[in-house]
Parts: structure tokens; C-alpha cells; sequence
């Protein structure tokens, strides 16, 4: 790792508030000294995750997943502890020097040489595209969309990728690309050398937030080809769930207006920014995500979806707006005539109209609502309303506010013509059936599914209170452990009393390297579970202690016994035995008049 000094560490800490840090990825209420709110790291509906400001730290109780400021960046930007502190520092207002591990190096080299060569990529693409006879099709596939060349090549730089899918792979290797480097690129088969997965496709490239190239996307161009649509595979630089189309281009004007418009496809993009409607982005082929909606709110106070005029719109609207009230982000939704695509129906109506459909936006839950009635799902069959019901009803459970929940069953009573206790009544089912099928992982913390020894109790309450660890260290001995996680935490504590660091909350966990061993250690810190006073902990090292040396001292008796049978030599065997019974002698003063005896 890079070496960072710790004092730019601590610094960084001071400076950064978690609150506000978390606060961005999802909405946090009080709860005693705590926050809490829905886990940005996993699909959450009842809030497990738990924020402590004070301690500068945090925990969910149902993926177990927690730590400092550092580790949260981690988890949500999927990047490096460096990067983590690279972001943080710059947000603080931190300026950072750190020592690169030769390790390191060779992977940041390695990223740049792929970010290199996907740069090369765009420019070979373009000129297919653009100045090559072969590239005729693409051309006319745009212009039959009414893609404008000239701009897309200026904006969004389309390409075209060869017919022969073995010319790229030989191309790159003249170039001096290594085997290695186009292996872990993704733009070649796995299964068949040298294959280029993308041949005879229009090209997307695909650019991160930053405006760094980190794949591509290729759209068929004959009706044969399978499937229509294609992205690159999941690289290091290429995470697919993180990536919106078009989101480099449209950030300018989401910031400005605070608001972002979410379409299905590339060329819906491509023709909406065209057309000057610039705050416009599209995941990558693929169902929106959790992700992508954390991260699109970091930019925009809310989100319109202008999907296909049709069912499969609506269900992807719906799945959207579900996710997104999940995260506290107000969505609203526009539909375009049965059977358009807002690409198309741009085509056929013009950007104005565009622009005043935009306008109309509709509460995402209300706009479902409405249609499905217009539709008839009233008079439909038992079957089809209970589906509808059940529908709405999930719908309701992924929004965050109460008060929004009581308008939203409001709306739907009034649709429905019954009334309001009736429709609560039936979602207070509704909830308690979707609880009791939540599998265990996900609504109960592993350390209440484990049997806990005194041992892992002890270490636990200790991470809880390291203060109270050098008043109870004396009675610790190293190899009476017998828990391997407790055996981890202790080795974290006495790092921990070495560096002097005993005072901070995080230090512990800077030292644990064993997953199971940083669960117990953050379980300990946000259960609430640990909230013993000294003499309780004082007390369960006794107890521990007396286990271990009467467990000890009986293995001590069966040598004793087994070497007198033997004609061995126990002398040894019979001062370990004194030694032992010293030490309960020492643990029943304790017990008797309430103080150790040194």
C-alpha cells in the first residue's frame, strides 16, 4: 500500500464529517446518539445501517459491512484505500504526499496503459466510421436515426468496429500491445484467440464521470446479429452498475438545473442532447441501479423517467422508482405515445414537443396509479387486482417518508373507491408477510446467529471500550486464547496500546485483517449490546481466566497421572500444577473481598 503518514490520516478524519459524508448516499434520522437509515451497500428496506458521529463511524446490521470515513469511500466508489484518501483529502482541503509500493505502481501503470488504449480505440473506431467505405452501413444506420455525424463526432465520438473480427486483435499486436494488456482489455473472446467481440457495430463509447474512456458499446447493424445490443465485460475499469451513458456530457447541466432525465438507450441520449436537452442519461443496456441512483443524486435534487410508451416502460419505470425512493430520490416520470421511444418520437414531433411533454412530469407512484385504472384493473379478474395490489403495495414499502407513505395509500384508496382503513389494514398485512420472508441474512446480525464464548464476549466488549483495556490487560494471556477471532482482536488492541491510539474509535479495526474477527469488532461498537461498565468486564476476564486455568490444570492432572503409570518424569508437570493453583487461589481472593491480589 501507499504509505500515508498517519498524522494526514487523522487530519483528513478531523476535517471530514461522517454525517454529511454519508448523508449523500442515503437519508439518516436520528436514533439516540446514532443515525440511522437504509445501507447504500445492499437492498434495503427496514433501516439497519447506523451512523455514529461521535466515534466517526459506521455499521449495518444487516450485510455487516462498516468501518471509518476511508472504508465507507471504499465500499460506495469501489476504489482503493489510496483513492479513498485522494478523495477525501481534496474534499477536506487536505494536500497529501505518499510513498508508492513497486505493487502499486505496476497496477496504476497497467490501468493507464488500458486507459490508453481504449483512447486509441475511439480514434480507430471514429476514422471507420467516418472515412472508411467499410464504415457505410453505420453511417446510414445514423443518419436513418437522425443522428447528425458531425456532431456525434465532436460530442460522443461514434465509431464503427470492423467486419472481420481477427483485424483488431493483429492490428494492436503490430502496434506493439502485449498479449497480457489485450487479454484483460475485454474487447477480445475468452473462448476464441484473437476474437474481437465487437465487429460490424456501431460504437459507444463509454466515458466515467470524469471523462476518462473506460469502455464501449456496440450496437448490430445486421438483423442476424445477436444480441442487438452489447457493452464490454466488467474490467477495472469497466463496472457496468456504475456507469451511466452520457453522464460526462450532462453533468454541466446537472448542476445547473438540479435535475436529471433517465432514458432507456444510447441513441435516446445521443438525439436529446442533440437537440439541446442536455441533462440526459441512460444506464448501460441494463436494469437501473441502486448505484447509479446514489450517484445521480449526488448531482440532481430529482430524476424524471422518459422510458418506452409501452408496458415494458412502464414496468422499468416502476422498478426505477422503487430504487430511487429506496435512496430518498424524488422521482417523477413522462410517457411518451404507445408504441415511441422518446428518440422516436422526437423524430416524428420535433425537440419542442419534446420539451413540452417534459413539462408534464408526474409523480412516478401516481402516473402508474392512473394508468393501471384507466386501463380497467378494477373490473379485471381477482388474479390480475390482487397483482396490481401487491404491486403498489411493494411500491409503498420502498418509500423512505411517513408522510409521503399515508398520502401515497390515500391515492390509492380514492383510485380504488374503498376506503383508508381498509387499504391500510390490507398494507399492515402486506408488511408483516414481506418481514417474516426476509431471509435471516439480511434482517439479523451474524454475531446474534453465533454461539457467543466468553472469549469473543470479552474481545467484543473491549473493542467497545478500549479504555478499559489496560486496567484488564495483566490477566490476558496470549496463549490461553483459544477463539481465533479473539485472538485477533487481542493482537489489534495490543497494537493499538503500542501505537498509543487507544483513544480513537477506529484504531482497532485498523488493525484487523480477518473479516470475521472487523464483523465482531463493529457488531461490538454499534449493537448497544456492549454498553458494560469496567467492573462487568473486569469480571468476565476473571471468568474467562478461572475457565481456561481449570481447564488447564486438568490436563495438567491427566499428564501427571499418565507419566506416573509410565515411570516419566514430572517434576515439571507438578510446578506447572502449583503455578496454576496459585493463580485460582489469587482469582477466589478477587471473588471474596472484590480486588485482585498482584
Amino acid at each position: 500500500m501507499a504509505r500515508i503518514p498517519q498524522e494526514i490520516i487523522e487530519e483528513i478524519q478531523r476535517r471530514v464529517d461522517v454525517l454529511s459524508l454519508v448523508g449523500e448516499y442515503t437519508s439518516l434520522r436520528r436514533a439516540g446518539n446514532s443515525y440511522m437509515g437504509l445501507c447504500p451497500f445492499h437492498a434495503d428496506s427496514d433501516p439497519s445501517f447506523s451512523v455514529d458521529p461521535e466515534k466517526g463511524l459506521f455499521y449495518c446490521f444487516g450485510c455487516h459491512k462498516g468501518g471509518n470515513i476511508f472504508q465507507f469511500v471504499m465500499e460506495v466508489e469501489h476504489c482503493t484505500f489510496y483513492e479513498a484518501v485522494e478523495r477525501l483529502a481534496e474534499r477536506a482541503g487536505v494536500s497529501i504526499t505518499a510513498k508508492v509500493t513497486p505493487e502499486e505502481e505496476a497496477s496504476f501503470k497497467k490501468e493507464r496503459a488500458l486507459q490508453d488504449l481504449n483512447l486509441r480505440l475511439v480514434g480507430l473506431f471514429e476514422h471507420f466510421l467516418h472515412s472508411r467505405e467499410e464504415g457505410r452501413a453505420a453511417r446510414e444506420y445514423c443518419v436513418s436515426r437522425g443522428i447528425d455525424l458531425s456532431w456525434a463526432r465532436d460530442t460522443f465520438h461514434l465509431g464503427y468496429a470492423p467486419h472481420d473480427p481477427y483485424w483488431l486483435y493483429r492490428f494492436l499486436r503490430r502496434k506493439g500491445y502485449s498479449e497480457e494488456l489485450l487479454h484483460v482489455s475485454g474487447l477480445f473472446s475468452a473462448k476464441r484467440e484473437g476474437y474481437a467481440i465487437f465487429s460490424h457495430r456501431l460504437i459507444f463509447p463509454i466515458y466515467d464521470v470524469s471523462g476518462k474512456v473506460v469502455g464501449f458499446g456496440g450496437r448490430a447493424l445486421r438483423e442476424d446479429q445477436q444480441p442487438k445490443y452489447l457493452n464490454s465485460p466488467e474490467t477495472s475499469l469497466f463496472k457496468k452498475k456504475r456507469l451511466l451513458y452520457g453522464l460526462h456530457r450532462a453533468l454541466p447541466e446537472l448542476k445547473k438545473t438540479k435535475k436529471v432525465i433517465l432514458v432507456e438507450g444510447y441513441i435516446d441520449v445521443l438525439l436529446l442532447h442533440q437537440h439541446g436537452i442536455m441533462n440526459v442519461v441512460a444506464p448501460l443496456g441494463t436494469a437501473f441501479s441502486r448505484e447509479q441512483a446514489i450517484q445521480l443524486k449526488r448531482y440532481a435534487d430529482s430524476i424524471i423517467f422518459f422510458f418506452d410508451g409501452d408496458a415494458a416502460g412502464e414496468r422499468a419505470a416502476q422498478r426505477a422508482g422503487m430504487i430511487c425512493e429506496a435512496v430518498d430520490f424524488p422521482c417523477r416520470m413522462v410517457v411518451p405515445p404507445q408504441g415511441e421511444d422518446p428518440a422516436s418520437f422526437l423524430q416524428k414531433k420535433g425537440a419542442e414537443e419534446v420539451r413540452q411533454i417534459l413539462m408534464e412530469e408526474k409523480d412516478v407512484f401516481q402516473c402508474l396509479l392512473e394508468r393501471r385504472v384507466k386501463e380497467g384493473i378494477l373490473t379485471s379478474s381477482e388474479t390480475d387486482m390482487r397483482e396490481f395490489v401487491t404491486s403498489m403495495f411493494s411500491y409503498i414499502r420502498s418509500v423512505q417518508s411517513t408522510m409521503r407513505r399515508e398520502r401515497l395509500l390515500e391515492e390509492m384508496a380514492e383510485s380504488m373507491g374503498v376506503s383508508l382503513g381498509a387499504i391500510k389494514e390490507d398494507f399492515d398485512r402486506f408488511q408483516s408477510s414481506e418481514r417474516n420472508s426476509a431471509p435471516l441474512s439480511t434482517t439479523m446480525g451474524m454475531g446474534r446467529d453465533r454461539r457467543r464464548t466468553t472469549e469473543v464476549f470479552l474481545f467484543q466488549a473491549l473493542c467497545a471500550h478500549p479504555e478499559y483495556y489496560t486496567v484488564v490487560r495483566p490477566l490476558i494471556q496470549e496463549d490461553a486464547l483459544e477463539d481465533a477471532s479473539a485472538k485477533e482482536l487481542f493482537f489489534a488492541l495490543e497494537e493499538c496500546l503500542r501505537a498509543g491510539t487507544m483513544d480513537r474509535p477506529d484504531a482497532v479495526l485498523e488493525h484487523v485483517t480477518d473479516e470475521k474477527a472487523r464483523e465482531l469488532a463493529l457488531e461490538a461498537v454499534f449493537s448497544g449490546e456492549f454498553e458494560v461498565p469496567l467492573e462487568a468486564v473486569r469480571e468476565a476476564v476473571f471468568r474467562w481466566r478461572e475457565q481456561w486455568l481449570h481447564r488447564r490444570r486438568r490436563e495438567i492432572e491427566r499428564k501427571i497421572a499418565l507419566y506416573e503409570r509410565e515411570g516419566g518424569d514430572i517434576q515439571e508437570l507438578l510446578l506447572e500444577k502449583m503455578y496454576l493453583d496459585k493463580e485460582l487461589e489469587k482469582l477466589r481472593g478477587y471473588e471474596r473481598y472484590g480486588k485482585t491480589s498482584e
